[in-house]
């Protein structure tokens, strides 16, 4: 254990040099520099400004120069504010790890609490509650719900406060860890029911209740102790998520913590604060995936035809009109019928959302049966790809990709085309890990299965053992997790377009509904109700459809 600890925290060193690495590709190919948009500076400054900060020199050097620093612990200076960038780190970090670190908690006691009590009633009352905030919670994005939070519970009630965060303040506190807390606790609950469920049906917990022990000791001492593992390899990830995908909750209540100056420096190419944020994030969520293979071990010896109006209409005589016969949904600031929109925008994602998955189809299959089947070395290749892949900030990394390319287009296909193609590309880049695994460890788990050395004893052929035995055998699965990644991606797509860097007006996408529309959600709610709502509904059904087909393709859910 001690040997294996010692490569996981060895090979952290690479893992963080190939993001680096990557991230400092990205930036050097997003278009302009960091002095370019002022447009006040004269040249002469502009150029005294890039030999300032080593921009003129070839990227080779700058590259060189960046690790050199890096390897005497500096992390450069802020282009913008001057300041040293691990000097921002640290004071922004001590924000974000606050609303990171009281948000995980309030998201594992209720999680664990709602998905406890909806296993132990099950088919029940409390499970159908639980069962649905467990859906709502993963189908409404943090934004949303950090939006509408804002509107009853500060402006219409008056009772928290909108901007900023302080420690102790409670109507400071409140909503963000709210906006931030739904979804990991929706999350955590649907993992906790699903393992208390199969738990509960195993043969020594009914021995146990055979044997006239009481319900509670049942619980506590078989029921939730072996039911927790699957909990525990969730926990990790969920943290690393709360304190590097809190961005968009502290954009909201300007909350200056260090995803806010992340997604500014991205926004002003700050490239300094740019390198240092992303590396700070990837070793985060590299410790916390150490920790949680430590944990688990530990534990383990232990519709477009409906449209009435073209969405891109314009007619300036209707502008901000309410619901009506006419307009279903109103119209919005440019007088377009905000239905055919929303219409519009559900077609849009759903193909982002689709053409994500058949990316990561394609690369999880391969890679992850690549692992399983090709041997040790190939193994320890791909799966250190993989880690490498899973040590990047997912929406961070989504967000680099698509801010290096969102001024350009693939050749041969058009504009809108060629902008829908780079954000699904952007999208997938980090999407395929969690496929990638799941193949690798059903596969691994298969080959020693006694229908497979059956088959292989009768000689049958490699490609006939794993197309005909193997990989039926693993579809199950990773369909679930495919169709489970359906509105993470859809979700993704609209993170982008909230943030201002998703698909270009005037296409409508769910996202760009939204965050065209929070400009006017004083004096024009439905502008943000409707597509919020759609989005919301789109996310749960495919949601719904995930737990069907899960419960589908397991026999002991029959």
């Amino acid at each position: 254990m001690t040997a294996y600890v010692i490569r996981r925290i060895l090979w952290l060193i690479p893992v963080l040099w190939a993001v680096a690495t990557i991230t400092f590709i990205l930036m050097h190919v997003v278009p302009g520099g960091p002095f370019d948009q002022e447009k006040q500076l004269p040249p002469a400054v502009v150029a005294n400004l890039n030999a300032k900060y080593n921009l003129d020199k070839p990227v080779y050097q700058q590259y060189g120069l960046f690790f050199w620093d890096l390897a005497h612990g500096d992390l450069g200076v802020s282009f913008r504010s001057q300041q040293p960038v691990l000097d921002l780190i640290k004071d922004g970090w001590k924000t974000t790890a606050q609303l990171g670190l009281i948000t995980f908690i309030f998201a594992l006691i209720l999680g664990m609490t709602l998905g406890t009590v909806s296993a132990l009633n099950h088919n029940k009352l409390p499970d159908y509650l639980g069962v649905f905030f467990a859906t709502a919670g993963t189908a409404m994005p943090s934004f949303v719900i950090g939006s509408f939070l804002v509107i009853v519970f500060s402006v219409k009630l008056g009772w928290f406060d909108v901007l900023g965060w302080e420690l102790g303040n409670y109507r400071k506190m409140v909503l963000p860890v709210l906006t931030l807390g739904v979804l990991p606790a929706a999350y955590i609950a649907r993992i906790t029911r699903a393992s208390m469920l199969e738990v509960l049906n195993q043969d020594y917990i009914r021995t146990a209740r055979a044997k006239g022990l009481a319900e509670w000791i049942v619980v506590l001492r078989h029921t939730i102790k072996n039911a927790m593992v699957p909990v525990l390899t969730v926990i990790g990830p969920i943290f690393a998520f709360l304190v590097t995908g809190s961005f968009i909750t502290e954009t909201i209540f300007q909350i200056n913590g260090v995803g806010r100056r992340f997604v500014a420096a991205v926004s002003e190419r700050d490239y300094g604060l740019i390198m240092g944020t992303t590396l700070f994030y990837a070793a985060i969520i590299a410790m916390a995936n150490l920790v949680v293979v430590l944990v688990v071990a530990i534990a383990g010896n232990t519709l477009s035809g409906v449209q009435r109006y073209s969405p891109s209409a314009q007619d300036y005589t209707h502008v901000q009109e309410s619901p009506s016969s006419h307009n279903f949904f109103g119209t919005d600031n440019l007088g377009r019928d905000t239905w055919a929109r929303v219409l519009e925008g559900t077609l849009i994602s759903l193909q982002v959302g689709l053409g994500v998955q058949v990316i990561v189809l394609a690369i999880g299959l391969f890679v992850g049966g690549t692992a399983a089947l090709g041997g040790r070395t190939l193994d320890n290749i791909m799966m250190r790809i993989t880690d490498l892949f899973y040590a990047f900030p997912d929406l961070l990394a989504i967000i680099l990709l698509r801010a290096a390319f969102v001024d350009r287009d693939l050749p041969v296909v058009g504009h809108d085309a060629s902008q829908r193609l780079l954000v699904i590309f952007a999208i997938s880049f980090v999407a395929w890990v969690t496929v990638a695994r799941l193949v690798r460890g059903q596969m691994l788990s298969l080959k020693e299965r006694d229908f497979v050395i059956a088959a292989r004893s009768m000689g049958a052929s490699s490609f006939q053992i794993v197309f005909k035995h193997m990989l039926p055998n693993t579809l199950g699965p990773v369909i679930v997790a495919i169709v489970f990644g359906i509105p993470l991606a859809i979700f993704a797509e609209a993170v982008l377009a909230y943030i201002g860097i998703g698909l270009p007006p005037p296409t409508a996408s769910l996202g760009r509904l939204i965050y065209d529309g929070y400009a006017y959600i004083r004096s024009n709610i439905y502008l943000v109700l409707f597509p919020a709502g759609t989005l919301a509904l789109l996310m749960l059904c495919f949601t719904f459809l995930g737990d069907g087909l899960r419960d589908a393709l397991d026999p002991r859910a029959r």
